[in-house]
């Protein structure tokens, strides 16, 4: 049986999880985080480079 690779995700911070809200002049940071349907919605099953992964 082959050996199963990961794929790891670093997170370091920053604001991919907020966004400008003028009307306060201020980054408002949102109530769940974008990352997880991000991943799920880049279908690297379809990609070959990425296929060893799965």
């Amino acid at each position: 049986m082959a050996k199963k690779e990961k794929i790891h995700f670093v997170i370091t911070g920053g604001t991919i999880d907020s966004y400008y809200e003028g009307s306060k002049d201020t980054v408002e940071v949102l109530e769940h985080s974008v990352v997880p349907n991000f991943i799920e919605s880049l279908n690297y099953m379809s990609m070959p480079s990425l296929q060893k992964f799965a």
